[in-house]
């Protein structure tokens, strides 16, 4: 109906769905806001639970039907920033060439939802880990600029 409507249509998502459920809502979505979690499979599930297999796959199909791609990389220190996985996630990024993805928004991890795990007597598995630093991020931002996309801190 907002399609029908002349609105624009966005989706936020991590990209771990079955393909079909994609190339049904792809007809109305104008923008993909995606979650880039960790360039390695077996990185990604330790700490998602999950393999970026479909989302690496998923993310392919969005580029092959021509959608406006808007990639959000989560930057935790010691888990995702190492100078090896920031080259992974560019090539990664550079493959799909320089059509579909036209923002990078790079997301220092915080702490700001930590309470919440103890209002709600749930374990808080990402605790003891570190915000990046300003410089970190600001030398990320340098790197992905070499992709020839817009760069962006924060969401």
């Amino acid at each position: 109906a907002c399609k029908e409507a002349g609105y624009h249509t966005a989706v936020d998502t991590s990209g771990h769905y079955p393909s079909d459920r994609l190339t049904d809502i792809m007809p109305f979505t104008d923008l993909f806001l995606y979650d880039i979690k960790h360039p390695d499979p077996s990185l990604h599930e330790k700490y998602t639970g999950a393999s970026n297999e479909t989302v690496m796959k998923n993310l392919s199909l969005i580029c092959g039907m021509g959608k406006e791609i808007m990639l959000r990389i989560p930057i935790v220190p010691d888990i995702n920033d190492t100078d090896e996985h920031i080259s992974d996630l560019i090539q990664i990024i550079e493959s799909f060439g320089t059509g579909n993805i036209r923002m990078i928004n790079l997301l220092p991890y915080h702490r700001i939802g930590s309470s919440k795990y103890l209002r709600f007597n749930r374990p808080n598995r990402m605790d003891g880990y570190k915000q990046p630093d300003e410089s970190r991020m600001n030398e990320l931002k340098r790197l992905f600029e070499k992709t020839n996309r817009k760069v962006k801190i924060g969401g």
